[in-house]
């Protein structure tokens, strides 16, 4: 909701999820179904996240969009038919008309892939991943990595050896062996 957008903060804070709630009768039937805004899955789901720019930029030609075409809502991306909250089936329908009008219906696109894109990008960028896993808003950061764990490549292990290397001549004001100078030896002392 626009409650949860700071455009001056440059954040969105994710305070509710949109819940599926089902009425049963006694023999188990389904008598209905809907959509509730409510609390989120764990606790964790609850954060703040820092916006850039370019979501600002295209968040302020919406809400100009919205403006223009007299589409009043409190969600952010409301149905624009009567400014409702849009629903998940909604949502992906949209999607596959996106999808038709491009000519990208054998593109494996799902909604879940923005957000796994979202983490991947942030992965091969070589951030953090307890950022990475508080943005997604994983409890654990072993759930991260274990969801994302294809983008660690031979690349990560050869940077982290660089890393240890820039460590090591950090800590002991030495180069590592191999870049002495001509006739020097290292001289190691016992760990």
């Amino acid at each position: 909701m626009w409650e949860h957008v700071s455009l001056e903060n440059k954040s969105i804070s994710v305070k509710q999820a949109v819940n599926k709630v089902r009425e049963f009768v006694e023999e188990g039937n389904v008598i209905s179904k809907g959509i509730t805004v409510g609390k989120t899955k764990t606790p964790k789901s609850v954060r703040t996240i820092i916006m850039p720019d370019a979501v600002i930029d295209a968040l302020v030609e919406w809400n100009e969009y919205c403006n223009t075409n007299e589409i009043q809502s409190k969600f952010v991306f409301p149905n624009t038919k009567d400014g409702g909250m849009r629903t998940y089936s909604g949502l992906q329908s949209s999607l596959e008309r996106f999808k038709k009008k491009h000519d990208l219906q054998e593109e494996n696109i799902s909604l879940c892939a923005f957000r796994h894109t979202y983490a991947t990008i942030l992965l091969e960028q070589r951030e953090n991943p307890k950022i990475v896993a508080n943005l997604m808003g994983h409890t654990r950061v072993s759930t991260t990595l274990d969801l994302y764990s294809h983008v660690v490549d031979d690349e990560v292990y050869k940077q982290t050896a660089r890393t240890l290397d820039g460590a090591f001549t950090n800590l002991t004001n030495k180069k590592p062996e191999g870049h002495l100078p001509p006739g020097h030896v290292a001289i190691r002392s016992k760990p």
